[in-house]
């Protein structure tokens, strides 16, 4: 006997409903997983932003307050290292493969709970800007939650203003979907399942380590930020800036400006420094670039009273470097000594 055509479509209806519920289930559970997890199983950008939210908010136990606030990108967490100044105390907000965006923020929201420190220490890579933008915004500052919603739109505002970043590349209604599809798409991976399952071993181990590492050296991260077994090559591809011809960043300028603004509110100094550079990467162009990097570092810092750049390029041998600008251990402690009286006369 032949079913009839209402008795199939029946059967389909059923059909579908249960591959619907199947599928539902599926990423509810994933949703699940993620959200109950995500402080233990994830990797390293979500352990940084947890770090930076506990530092701000005061989780952390100190014995007295932080003199010196260290903020930068992935070469201050390197060269930076307040775990090695005996001096006085001190805490990095360095963000790996941020900017200076990233770090007017996260002294924006330090200053509203800490008491003021006596110098604020720059360090950042001002020509990558736009590799760490590519790669690193939504990955990091967005899909972390390393900025809250109402920072998000502050920023927004601002840019449209400035004619920058994000408001100069999309409308308003594109960056909120954005914002929630980066937001959502951290909690609707497959990735931390998969690994959780496959490679128990890398899931729970590298997070922990990534955590309890930023948390004894106050912030700085001077091991290389993959698992331990990972190896990590001395590589110079990142680099390509320094061999074209230095031109001016406005958006990078403009979240500078306000970090010494910010800073002169709460009655603090600013040191500004720029990372060391391997020696393998010194050519004519090179040194070129940085020369004219220095004299605009050297420009902004003379319009204020409180900023002072230390107008030094430091080239140093290819052994000290995991990579063209980023220090090992060692040779991150022997920097941080090296600077160390610019930041113990900053008042």
């Amino acid at each position: 006997m032949f079913r009839s055509k209402s008795n199939e479509l029946v059967e389909l209806h059923g059909f579908l409903k249960v591959i619907g519920a199947i599928l539902a289930l599926l990423v509810s559970g994933v949703f699940l997983f993620n959200v109950l997890l995500a402080q233990d199983l994830y990797p390293f950008d979500y352990q940084a932003a947890r770090y930076l939210d506990d530092v701000i908010d005061g989780k952390l136990p100190q014995d007295r307050p932080n003199e010196v606030v260290i903020i930068g990108d992935s070469t201050a967490s390197r060269a930076l290292l307040p775990r090695h100044i005996e001096e006085f105390n001190a805490v990095s907000l360095a963000i790996n493969g941020g900017n200076l965006r990233d770090s007017y923020y996260a002294l924006k929201r330090y200053l509203q709970s800490q008491p003021s420190p006596r110098c604020i220490a720059i360090m950042t890579s001002y020509g990558a800007y736009q590799f760490h933008n590519a790669n690193r915004f939504w990955a990091f500052t967005v899909a972390a939650g390393f900025l809250s919603f109402s920072d998000l739109m502050d920023l927004y505002k601002t840019s449209r203003q400035e004619n920058i970043f994000p408001a100069s590349e999309m409308s308003l209604p594109l960056y909120l979907y954005e914002i929630v599809s980066h937001r959502l798409g951290l909690y609707l991976g497959w990735d931390l399942l998969h690994n959780y399952i496959a490679k128990p071993y890398m899931t729970r181990t590298h997070p922990a380590q990534s955590y309890r590492t930023l948390m004894r050296e106050r912030g700085a991260l001077p091991l290389q930020s993959a698992a331990p077994w990972v190896s990590q090559e001395f590589v110079i591809k990142n680099f390509s800036y320094l061999n074209r011809p230095f031109v001016i960043i406005p958006s990078q300028d403009f979240h500078l400006k306000k970090i010494f603004k910010l800073a002169k509110d709460h009655g603090a100094s600013v040191r500004i420094f720029y990372p060391p550079i391997s020696k393998s990467l010194r050519s004519v162009a090179t040194e070129e670039w940085t020369s004219r990097v220095r004299q605009h570092m050297h420009h902004l810092s003379s319009l204020e009273d409180h900023v002072e750049f230390e107008n030094t390029i430091h080239w140093i041998d290819d052994l000290h470097f995991l990579d063209g600008t980023h220090l090992n251990e060692s040779a991150g402690i022997s920097y941080t000594h090296t600077i160390l009286p610019f930041l113990e006369n900053c008042d």
